[in-house]
């Protein structure tokens, strides 16, 4: 571990079970939200723009799954069962932080275990949620296609015109 971020490893099973999960949970609530959005017609347009933003964040989030890497809140009780855990395993001692972090697939080990890397991340998951979106389709444009090309532009667009994390931004400038 150094300073706020560490790895983990997990056996592939456990982890696919686990980014499976993730993934049913996000996608249910991406229904939930596409559902409510459609069924709107007499609602403030206030009410409709969070509906509609839920919808992007849970399809972010989702999108992230896919992609083995995201977002995950480690709560006290979790921040210590690491640590315990590292004593036990490693006979050192780890100090982990609550709080958010984000994860991402480092590699396969030799073993066939997943390495995460996982790094603490001090502003909330939405701001985070958007900045990452920002990295990742700056990431994919990188091995795309020109039709590829386009829409991820038109994508990036909006992070350009405003900032990256304007999404989750609650302040009127």
């Amino acid at each position: 571990m150094s300073g706020k971020s560490f790895e983990i490893e997990l056996t592939k099973d456990d982890y696919y079970k686990a980014i499976h999960c993730d993934i049913e949970l996000f996608m249910n609530k991406v229904f939930i939200q596409y559902s409510d959005f459609k069924k709107q017609s007499n609602v403030s347009p206030s009410w409709s723009f969070i509906t509609l933003y839920y919808l992007s964040f849970f399809n972010s989030t989702c999108l992230f799954r896919f992609i083995d890497k995201g977002f995950i809140f480690l709560s006290k009780v979790q921040a210590k069962r690491i640590e315990d855990f590292s004593i036990a395993l490693y006979s050192s001692p780890i100090s982990i932080d609550t709080g958010n972090y984000y994860f991402s697939l480092k590699e396969i080990n030799i073993y066939g275990n997943i390495i995460l890397t996982l790094s603490h991340k001090g502003d909330s998951v939405h701001k985070s949620t958007w900045l990452q979106m920002e990295s990742t389709l700056r990431e994919f444009l990188i091995t795309s296609d020109p039709s590829e090309i386009v829409l991820y532009n038109l994508l990036l667009n909006h992070f350009t015109k405003f900032k990256s994390e304007y999404p989750s931004n609650r302040e009127t400038n």
